[in-house]
């Protein structure tokens, strides 16, 4: 006997596996971003 997923259940964990991703992407982004960021601001005396 062969059980398989739903198609609602599928496309469900299809979202929350791209969603994670997204997530993962995201903070890879931020993190590197704050890396390479200067460690002060510099106020142009506006």
């Amino acid at each position: 006997m062969i059980i398989t997923a739903m198609p609602e259940d599928t496309a469900n964990m299809r979202h929350a596996e791209t969603r994670k991703l997204a997530a993962i992407m995201f903070t890879d982004i931020v993190g590197f971003s704050a890396a390479w960021a200067p460690t002060k601001l510099v106020c142009c005396g506006c």
